[in-house]
């Protein structure tokens, strides 16, 4: 069975299951598998970071929490070839397979600094909300305390204060 006909089959299993059942797999099938899952993080984290600049919060979220169950499948698959892999001799690893896992490490750079890059994107997109949020509420104050305008309260009692000349 291939990694992709694999992961056709399991697409509808629950984590836990497709991790046992990728353990039942040869580790040229795992490393396979494992280059389609890493392929899948890549998308969703080229696609992060348009959702960042586009400040779509709910579309992030939902796209953080399908990368969270990619991520909790990556990481046991990735230990499983790598504990295999440290098994064979220099003699016994395939250099295609070494080629394979190379390029593995490579994706795997990739996204983390894309990720890091994506990290500071949403700090600074934190940091304009929380400013703006600042500024929201001073205006607030200050509508209620000179007016009974488009920000004061309901039921405010009108203006104590005023800004004229006498």
């Amino acid at each position: 069975m291939t990694a992709v006909n694999h992961k056709q089959a399991t697409s509808s299993l629950s984590l836990d299951t497709r991790i046992l059942n990728f353990r039942t797999l040869g580790l040229q099938e795992r490393v396979d598998m494992l280059i389609q899952e890493m392929g899948r993080l890549d998308a969703l984290s080229l696609r992060l970071c348009t959702l960042i600049a586009q400040d779509d919060a709910d579309a992030v979220l939902a796209l953080v929490a399908e990368r969270e169950e990619i991520v909790a499948m990556v990481g046991p698959l990735s230990a499983s070839i790598e504990h295999d892999w440290s098994k064979l001799s220099p003699r016994e690893q395939d250099p295609l397979l070494a080629g394979k896992i190379s390029s593995i490490m490579g994706m795997a750079g990739a996204i983390a600094a894309r990720d890091q890059e994506d990290m500071k994107a949403l700090e600074t997109t934190h940091e304009r909300i929380s400013t703006q949020l600042a500024e929201l509420a001073v205006a607030s104050r200050a509508s209620r305390a000179y007016g009974d305008g488009p920000l004061a309260a309901p039921g405010v009692v009108p203006a104590r204060f005023q800004d004229r000349e006498a």
